[in-house]
């Protein structure tokens, strides 16, 4: 299904630019060019533009943000009830920042330590929706529960959120740590570049037509008919697509049962890649931050949402209006993809107890949440009612 979504996104944008071959769409789109030589798999190599900043977009390419806070079992106060929150449509919705690129200049400017005050870097620099990426040292201050700015771990496979340490980041991310009260400079003998990009989102238009043609199909053949849910996989898997390829995983070849090393899909573009996953990445740690200052308890984040104990309303409006404050350009996306901008979030579960042991294992006692964190159980267990797992679960 994704291989079908990156080359249903590649037609649709050389449609848009009436290119007629994928020899086009690679030069003008990707600035990628046939070759003698292999490149990720393929028979390209990338422009000498490209190759600008090719390696630090791959080095700020990261995963999703995923924490425990909280481990055993928990009931809510009073007037209070556990909200599972995620993000509507988190990784669509954050193409709508992947503008095509400007090849013939990449760059619109870059920072350093020879053309800042040592370094040191200050959030009217940028903008949230830019592209960019780089180099960076950062301290958060004492005080602040969850810093924003991802390092990779180097004791397990996994992204760790440290009061301070040095690490590529993306521009979303450093301007954010700076509005929290953080310090970012610039590393030494690194850069944090802002990449230049045109007026047109090919990319998110591509994805918006998914959008707009499942809202068809549901209305045709029903929610949860396949025609729809068709749709729905291919706004999701799309995004998987623009970052295949980059960190080198390996996959299971099912033709002749070898692994081999995941090459590029038509559409990887490292640039577009790290800033989704950053920008998701981005609204969640915001919003933690929100309710820090709310004085509502996070108890897990699993990449684009997470698990809030509050009154509904309540915390949706102040959520809502944050992030509408912070981020307008998310609101003005969901419009356009949705006609409907009146939230940017959505409750997937809301339950009084749930006893809570690490990202994606937060089970509730009755109906709610059913993250099992990996456990299959015995075939009692999987035969029985799905209400009955619940309780089946806790004992």
């Amino acid at each position: 299904v994704g291989s079908a979504a990156a080359h249903r996104i590649r037609e649709s944008i050389k449609a848009k630019n009436r290119w007629t071959t994928d020899k086009a769409f690679n030069e003008k789109y990707l600035s990628i060019f046939e070759a003698g030589n292999y490149y990720q798999g393929r028979n390209q190599k990338i422009s000498d533009k490209r190759s600008l900043i090719e390696q630090d977009a791959i080095n700020s390419f990261f995963g999703g943000r995923n924490e425990c806070f909280s481990h055993g079992i928990f009931t809510a106060e009073p007037g209070k009830e556990f909200l599972d929150i995620d993000l509507r449509s988190a990784y669509p919705i954050a193409m709508c920042i992947c503008f095509n690129m400007n090849w013939d200049n990449p760059i619109v400017c870059s920072y350093n330590r020879d053309n800042t005050d040592n370094g040191i870097l200050q959030s009217e620099m940028f903008q949230f929706n830019d592209l960019g990426f780089g180099l960076v040292d950062f301290e958060f201050p004492k005080e602040l529960t969850y810093p924003c700015i991802p390092v990779k771990s180097t004791t397990f496979n996994g992204l760790v959120f440290p009061r301070k340490g040095s690490t590529y980041a993306n521009i979303s991310e450093i301007k954010l740590a700076l509005d929290m009260g953080a310090s970012v400079t610039v590393s030494e003998g690194g850069r944090v570049v802002v990449l230049s990009t045109k007026d047109e989102n090919d990319m998110f238009d591509a994805v918006k037509e998914f959008i707009k043609t499942r809202k068809l199909y549901e209305k045709k053949y029903g929610k949860k008919s396949g025609q729809a849910l068709l749709q729905k996989l291919y706004a999701n898997s799309a995004f998987g697509k623009l970052g295949q390829g980059i960190n080198g995983k390996r996959y299971q070849n099912l033709c002749n049962n070898t692994t081999e090393m995941a090459q590029y899909s038509v559409i990887t573009m490292p640039a577009y890649a790290a800033a989704i996953t950053a920008l998701v990445r981005c609204l969640v740690s915001f919003c933690m931050h929100c309710c820090e200052k709310a004085d509502l308890k996070i108890h897990s984040v699993t990449t684009d949402g997470f698990i809030v104990e509050g009154e509904r309303e309540s915390v949706l409006r102040m959520m809502n209006e944050s992030v509408k404050e912070k981020f307008p350009f998310i609101f003005e996306a969901l419009e356009q993809a949705f006609s409907d901008s009146d939230t940017a979030f959505e409750v997937k579960h809301e339950f009084r107890t749930f006893f809570n042991s690490r990202t994606r294992a937060n089970v509730s006692v009755d109906e709610g949440v059913m993250a099992k964190g990996s456990f299959r159980g015995n075939d009692l267990f999987r035969n029985l009612p799905e209400v009955a797992k619940y309780h089946y679960f806790f004992e």
